[in-house]
């Protein structure tokens, strides 16, 4: 048991005491004896420390990043809040499991084959990037600082280390690639077109289309071209991916007035998102009858001009599946 007694001075001593009877030939008991020690200096030390660890926890808990620690063999044991935050997944329900079981399907094998040599002692630290889905189906980007803890000797203890979302940043870069790979994707277009002849224009067109589709990863993409003041429209030129059923022959001479909605649009220079053909309401009746038997699931038009004049559009098709495009 523990005593506190208040000393002359007004501090306080913590007593550790250990009672037993003592009993007479009777086997009655005549008395107690014991041994006391003092552990004031014991029980100091364990307040700070308890006191340490509450400040460490409050400044680990208020980090944006992931700070994690598992045992030898990856299990992880240990996570800060910033985890439910980023994955959504409960800490409780995620201690005892390996990150590797949170990383998208098409990453597991390869951070297994970057965290091996860690578990194998070969490195003491690595840093790396993958992606992990949360709870919700989300994909992140992940940055993973990663170091080996060992004993005193030299064996692997475990590990810990950070897990930064990055998804912003990779957004950012794809976002940046995309359109310097725009870029000359255009610079070739322009230069295909400037060189063609009369004759060899109609093959420059239906060569960029092709370009212009596989850039998009579509699967259909086409031009249309206005006559008769904006009064009809005419499918003109198209390019189609392996697979896709040619639709030209079947748009000639279309009234505009049944796309009245685009027509408004692209007099604003603004352009035409469907996301999905099979959402359109009754009031767009008139396009869904248009699309439907061309198979169109996803699309986007883009008004054409000639100076100040509409003279058409380009359009793509996703015909296999949803298409959500970043405009």
């Amino acid at each position: 048991m523990e005593d506190q007694f208040i000393q002359e001075d007004g501090t306080i001593k913590i007593l550790s005491t250990t009672k037993s009877p003592v009993f007479n030939k009777a086997d009655k008991t005549v008395g107690i004896i014991g041994v006391s020690k003092d552990i004031t200096d014991n029980r100091i030390i364990e307040q700070r420390l308890a006191e340490s660890e509450l400040k460490y926890r409050t400044v680990v808990n208020s980090l944006k990043e992931v700070v994690f620690q598992s045992d030898s063999k990856g299990t992880v044991i240990f996570l800060n809040s910033a985890w439910e935050n980023i994955t959504h997944y409960a800490i409780e329900d995620s201690l005892g499991k390996n990150i590797i079981q949170f990383s998208h399907p098409e990453d597991s094998l390869l951070l297994t084959s970057l965290l091996e040599p860690l578990i194998n002692g070969h490195k003491e630290s690595s840093n790396f990037e993958f992606r992990l889905i949360d709870k919700n189906k989300q994909i992140h980007w992940i940055d993973v600082f990663i170091s080996a803890i060992k004993e005193k000797d030299n064996s692997i203890k475990g590990f810990a280390g950070t897990l930064n979302d990055i998804s912003n940043r990779k957004q950012m870069e794809y976002r940046i690639n995309g359109l310097n790979s725009l870029h000359l994707l255009i610079n070739e277009i322009s230069s295909l077109l400037i060189q063609a002849d009369y004759q060899n224009i109609n093959n420059a067109i239906n060569s960029s289309l092709e370009m212009l589709g596989q850039f998009a990863k579509v699967d259909r993409v086409y031009l249309f071209e206005f006559g008769d003041n904006i009064s009809i429209m005419n499918n003109t030129f198209e390019w189609c991916s392996e697979g896709i059923t040619k639709e030209i022959d079947n748009l000639q001479n279309i009234p505009c007035d049944m796309f009245s909605n685009w027509i408004e649009k692209f007099k604003a220079n603004d352009y035409i998102y469907i996301q999905d053909v099979n959402e359109l309401g009754d009031d767009r009746k008139n396009e869904r009858d248009i699309l439907e038997p061309q198979n169109i699931i996803s699309l986007l038009t883009i008004p054409i001009y000639y100076g100040e004049t509409l003279i058409g559009f380009i359009g793509f098709d996703s015909v296999r599946s949803r298409r959500i495009w970043e405009i």
